[in-house]
């Protein structure tokens, strides 16, 4: 996952997954980045690229996750497949 500044076209950080990433979404206080990849949930600490949290999903099929998002307080983080 590579975070940029759009504005000014320029790379921030660069954030490594073992698999291919389908989603992405940053909590509403920027502090968190979450991936969902294609069989786990990563999410990083944003100020650092510190792995903050990993979970393999369900093994149901597909595992994939294909959304994630955070609820407005960054209280929670949903995915679906």
């Amino acid at each position: 996952v590579i975070v940029w500044d759009w504005m000014r076209a320029k790379q921030l950080q660069t954030f490594e997954a073992p698999t291919w990433v389908l989603c992405c979404s940053v909590d509403p206080i920027g502090r968190y980045l979450a991936a969902g990849c294609e069989n786990m949930l990563i999410v990083w600490q944003l100020s650092n690229g510190v792995e903050h949290f990993r979970t393999k999903v369900s093994q149901r099929t597909p595992p994939r996750i294909m959304s994630c998002d955070w609820s407005p307080d960054g209280k929670f983080l949903c995915c679906g497949n």
